[in-house]
């Protein structure tokens, strides 16, 4: 069997049913065996985790600071839209290869697909390491905001009350609880809430969108919201801060593979992955336009975004609007479930990559960590590998903490760029045409522009966005990303001798 053999429809081939090690010359290859329920999701369900993760119509408010001088807000909606353009060229890439190989590693079985035989080992060590990195930062990430929304619908409820960074921890801790429930004992219920989640984002965004143009009197001028360009950074560079500005939109429409973590439990994943990927982010942008320019022109005090109430910029916009406290607790109360359906969502992901990822030996205690629970049919240790992770990370200093979402980002980022450059690299014809997302011609074109794209974010990620720079003002995005890269690069000298490629979940 060649390493490159390629997937048949699976509707032809059967499902391997064996652990031993194949060998392929010198490259140990792991057949995979379905170990989780191929029904436990359909497609609403599954845009339900996909959709949960980012949750962009309402995540695009708490990025509403930047509009403060760093471009005001023409450069907080034209970034906006130019970063959704740029995310979709990686969408719509490794979705055509997600619905070439299916698989739970997503882009680290890709990548050893579409690597030579010398280079397979290496660079899909390097990928799937990218990949539980991002997903556990970003996962810690979410957890820290939720905790945050916790104790800061304390302060609305009572002024007087003083948040403490351990308020915060406990909160995430009571958080990562209900997410692990989810994930292990009340599995059967996790795709109802997902599916909910779809319903509950959209609804909460429709009332805060509806309430905030209704309340808001006098709305900000057409002038001011796209074209009056407001540069307080520091950069001299007004085309510089536009590229800072970008953040937002890589952030909010990002995290794309997360449906293909799922294809061990959906019954058509070659169809149903990339379906999930495009619908749910087509969703997303069109939603969070529209709630971006209702901010946009309900920003009528923008320089209270220098303090905003409880730290959080959109719940100031929300009090200036309509200065009503039932109003301001039911936003804290959207965001808080909000981040709790990402939190969920994120874990269940960051579990799926960690537990397929273990089956090639890529962590020392690589035996325990591919276990599938046979009770709940669950990856249940990797869920408490994450847990750990997410602990550690969340006590760290909170300058440093914001790198880590940066980080997240890189790690994202490098994890889909290597496969789409390797397809680049061995072409096109490589891949069965008869697959059931074909981009065609335009494929080459759409591939080669995400690669540059997603270098130029990489780079611009790193970017402090005001100068002079401070200890309070640094971005520690790259500090954080080498790091962690530092950390797999020492794990692959223990590893690497033990270390053997994934198999599909199919072969001939």
């Amino acid at each position: 069997m060649e390493l490159d053999k390629r997937l048949k429809s699976t509707e032809c081939l059967e499902p391997v049913t064996r652990r031993s090690t194949q060998s392929e010359g010198n490259i140990s290859i792991i057949p995979n065996v379905r170990e989780l329920p191929t029904d436990r999701f359909n497609l609403w369900s599954t845009i339900g985790v996909q959709f949960g993760v980012t949750a962009s119509p309402l995540a695009i408010g708490i990025f509403l600071q930047l509009v403060t001088g760093a471009g005001g807000s023409p450069y907080f909606f034209w970034c906006l839209l130019v970063a959704m353009t740029g995310q979709f060229l990686i969408c719509f890439s490794i979705a055509e290869l997600s619905s070439v190989y299916p698989h739970t590693a997503g882009t680290t079985y890709w990548v050893t697909m579409l690597a030579s035989p010398a280079q397979a080992r290496f660079l899909s060590y390097i990928n799937g390491m990218a990949t539980c990195l991002a997903f556990i930062l970003a996962t810690c990430g979410t957890l820290i905001y939720t905790g945050t929304f916790i104790v800061e619908l304390g302060v609305v409820v009572s002024p007087s009350y003083t948040i403490e960074l351990w308020h915060i921890y406990l909160c995430s801790v009571g958080v990562i609880i209900i997410s692990i429930l989810f994930n292990t004992y009340w599995i059967k219920a996790m795709p109802h809430m997902t599916s909910f989640s779809v319903v509950f984002i959209n609804a909460a965004t429709v009332f805060i969108f509806v309430t905030l143009l209704v309340k808001t009197h006098p709305k900000a001028s057409a002038s001011t919201v796209f074209l009056d360009v407001q540069n307080s950074t520091g950069w001299s560079s007004d085309g510089l801060v536009f590229l800072i500005a970008l953040l937002p939109g890589g952030m909010v429409i990002s995290m794309f593979d997360t449906a293909a973590h799922l294809a061990e439990e959906l019954p058509h994943p070659e169809r149903q992955v990339w379906q999930v990927m495009i619908l749910t982010n087509i969703m997303n942008a069109v939603t969070t336009i529209a709630m971006c320019l209702a901010l946009l022109f309900c920003l009528t005090q923008p320089e209270n975004l220098l303090e905003p109430l409880g730290g959080m910029p959109i719940l100031q916009l929300c009090w200036d609007a309509w200065p009503n406290k039932g109003f301001l607790v039911t936003v804290v109360i959207c965001y808080l479930l909000m981040n709790v359906f990402a939190t969920t969502s994120l874990l269940f992901a960051a579990s799926r990559v960690i537990w397929s990822f273990s089956k090639t030996g890529a962590f020392p205690f690589s035996s325990w960590m591919s276990n599938v629970n046979s009770r709940l049919q669950v990856p249940l240790e990797q869920c408490r590998v994450v847990v750990v992770s997410i602990g550690l990370l969340v006590l760290g200093p909170q300058t440093v903490q914001n790198g880590l979402f940066g980080a997240a980002g890189i790690f994202f980022t490098i994890a889909y760029l290597m496969p789409i450059i390797l397809l680049l690299k061995k072409g096109r014809a490589s891949i069965p045409a008869s697959r059931s997302f074909n981009m065609g011609r335009v494929g080459p074109i759409v591939n080669i522009f995400a690669c540059g794209w997603g270098v130029m974010l990489t780079v611009f990620l790193c970017f402090p966005m005001y100068i002079p720079i401070s200890l309070s003002t640094m971005n520690w995005t790259s500090v954080c990303a080498v790091g962690f890269a530092f950390l797999a690069l020492g794990n692959w000298f223990l590893v690497r001798k033990k270390y053997q490629l994934l198999h599909g979940l199919y072969v001939e």
